[in-house]
């Protein structure tokens, strides 16, 4: 049948990780994911929100004042990762990153320069992981510097079945493919 589509003010998501211009209701772009992303960021290494604690209203968030408490994070998170953080969180989207493609980028580079090496996983599908290995390559990274592990996206498929997929990426890999 007919549905009606109605149009509505009202927010959607959840308000601890939305953009001010979203709480605001104002035209929102990609810029507005990387506020959300880095408002995660904070709380998986800060341990608490970005903005404190749980307002009764959203909109409290958005006075100036209001900043991500910084000592939360911990002492040895790198400055590089404090700033990529910072630009995430910045008030005015002009002023943070652009998209998670440049955030990619941005890690890739922090994760390079300080010379980490990187575990991908993905699921056990030569093409995905073919994929990852082209987005990894894009962000800057040597996949010399890439470990691969496709063990627990293996859970679940049945050993025959996981047992080819593992054995074409072994014979692709020794034939230099990517």
């Amino acid at each position: 049948g007919d549905h009606a589509v109605s149009e509505s003010k009202a927010i959607a998501g959840t308000v601890y990780y939305m953009s001010p211009e979203q709480i605001l209701q104002a035209p929102v772009d990609r810029r507005s994911d990387v506020f959300s992303l880095g408002a995660v960021l904070y709380e998986c290494l800060a341990g608490c929100m970005a903005f404190g604690d749980r307002r009764p209203r959203p909109i409290d968030r958005l006075s100036p004042e209001r900043e991500p408490d910084w000592t939360a994070l911990p002492e040895e998170t790198p400055e590089r990762i404090r700033d990529l953080i910072t630009r995430c969180l910045a008030r005015n989207a002009q002023s943070r990153l652009g998209s998670m493609t440049e955030i990619r980028r941005t890690l890739g580079a922090i994760a390079n320069a300080d010379k980490h090496k990187l575990i991908a996983e993905a699921p056990v599908d030569i093409n995905i992981a073919k994929q990852v290995n082209i987005l990894l390559q894009d962000a800057g990274f040597d996949l010399k510097d890439v470990v691969m592990c496709q063990v627990t996206a293996a859970l679940g498929y049945g050993f025959d079945y996981v047992y080819t997929i593992f054995e074409r990426v072994r014979i692709a890999g020794l034939k230099g493919d990517k």
